[in-house]
């Protein structure tokens, strides 16, 4: 995997994390990275901007678990879903 010159150690540690976390549930079909991240300009207090693709026919139950799902990577500090910016459609 090709990351951003500008990843520190300590976010590339939980996005490998993710990663591994999520590659197992097969509800989920891929993970795309934005924000800072995107433009190679992150820094030690970067967050990670991830958008989750889930398969259509799982979407309404890994949605209400989204809080469940992400809680159990180990480094994880807070989440939200995209309601505010329009990225449920």
């Amino acid at each position: 995997m090709n990351y951003p010159t500008t990843l520190p150690e300590a976010h590339k540690a939980v996005l490998n994390r993710i990663i591994e976390a999520l590659s197992i549930d097969s509800r989920l079909c891929g993970i795309a990275a934005s924000g800072s991240y995107g433009s190679n300009k992150m820094d030690e207090y970067s967050d990670l901007d991830l958008v989750i693709a889930i398969h259509p026919n799982d979407y309404q139950e890994v949605f209400n678990q989204r809080f469940e799902i992400v809680s159990q990577i180990e480094g994880y500090t807070a989440g939200f879903s995209g309601e505010h910016v329009g990225e449920l459609d």
